[in-house]
């Protein structure tokens, strides 16, 4: 009768345990996201309307700075400027002639009034008659309104130089307009040009430029974590279709949480030489934030029950059920918010077949605590 439940219960039943301590935990938080343009620039024409003659890059090249993207038609502004230089030559051949009118004019006005003013000496010392002294007043009256019309008439010929001069400038500009140029270097993440089509000013983009080519992971967390993640924080970065790690740091934290699914974006630069990533891959990370000192224990000492946490602490040689609740996990161990004390003792192994209040001889496992 050795096995009997009296005689077992008076022996107890033989488990190993540990005693509960406290050890650094390193922390990380797990965040999902997609690859994305650190800073993407929409390009487009700014003529009213133009028609497409030729797109000279696709989807994925990478551009340099001035590097021509897109052609558009420039038949009917071309046309605009050789008139525009006709009528230049027309304009500046009708100065020509004014100023030499206005030569003409301004002579027979110096004439008319030397004769003018003689005619006033001559009248005064009673040598010219009334008559004739009306008829050089005339004269000069008449040369002075002449020389007039001549000056505006000359004004008016180099206001419509300066017109034409200007409706030139704006034919230029739109045909420097018709060339789109990268504003900067970059890698092109989106085409929609596409030859023949006809495009106007404040349109859809015809491209995407991701600039100077930058690509970074924008990632989802959750509220509850994105507090606890400071700028600069290092990151383990495993992006889809690769079989290394990437390293990255915490850049931007987002200003606002979605009101709806309570998430916030998080902008994690990538190091190293990102050419060959393509924004839109799916991407996970790992946020590294500085270890804490917890107690923790290991995982074999949990048991579950639906979805309550449990542990056999050891008191006075019986095995006494406490509910735990659980925290972070690394590796083996788990973090315990409340439940159990440092110092204590708990079993780590058999849990399956303890009940409450049953009798036990704990083996005591020696367990090195880190950071003491």
């Amino acid at each position: 009768m050795e096995n009997s439940p009296r005689n077992r219960a008076m022996a107890g039943v033989t488990v190993t345990a540990i005693q509960v301590g406290r050890r650094e935990i390193p922390v990380a938080i797990p965040v999902n996201g997609v690859l994305v343009s650190r800073e993407e620039m929409p390009l487009g024409i700014e003529l009213q309307t133009a028609r497409i003659a030729q797109v000279l890059v696709e989807e994925g090249d990478i551009v340099r700075a001035g590097q021509i993207l897109v052609r558009l038609n420039t038949d009917l502004l071309q046309t605009q400027l050789h008139q525009n230089q006709a009528a230049a030559k027309k304009a500046d051949a009708v100065i020509q002639q004014q100023q030499a009118i206005l030569r003409e004019t301004k002579a027979q006005f110096d004439d008319a009034k030397k004769n003018f003013e003689r005619a006033n000496t001559l009248r005064g010392a009673g040598a010219l008659s009334i008559e004739m002294m009306d008829q050089r007043r005339t004269y000069y009256l008449a040369a002075e309104a002449r020389l007039a019309a001549t000056q505006q008439a000359l004004l008016a010929a180099q206001a419509d130089l300066e017109l034409v001069e200007a409706q030139r400038q704006e034919i230029v500009t739109r045909l420097a307009q018709s060339t789109l140029r990268a504003p900067h270097a970059g890698l092109i993440t989106e085409r929609k040009a596409r030859v023949g089509a006809t495009v106007t000013a404040g349109g859809d983009p015809l491209f995407r430029l991701a600039k100077a080519g930058e690509i970074e992971f924008e990632a989802e967390v959750m509220e509850s974590d994105f507090t606890r993640i400071p700028i600069g924080a290092a990151v383990e970065i495993q992006i889809s279709g690769e079989h290394i790690l990437r390293q990255g740091t915490v850049r931007l934290l987002a200003a606002r949480i979605g009101r709806d699914d309570r998430l916030a974006r998080v902008r994690i630069s990538i190091r190293g030489d990102t050419s060959v990533l393509r924004p839109g891959r799916f991407s996970r990370g790992m946020v590294q934030l500085p270890k804490i000192k917890a107690i923790a224990v290991p995982d074999a000492a949990i048991l579950f029950e639906g979805r309550d946490a449990v542990v056999f602490v050891v008191e006075k040689d019986m095995a006494r059920r406490r509910s735990v609740e659980l925290g972070l996990r690394h590796a083996n161990l788990v973090e315990v918010v409340s439940g159990i004390e440092e110092g204590e003792i708990i079993v780590t192994g058999a849990m399956a077949f303890l009940r409450d209040g049953e009798p036990v001889h704990a083996l005591v496992k020696n367990t090195q605590k880190s950071g003491g």
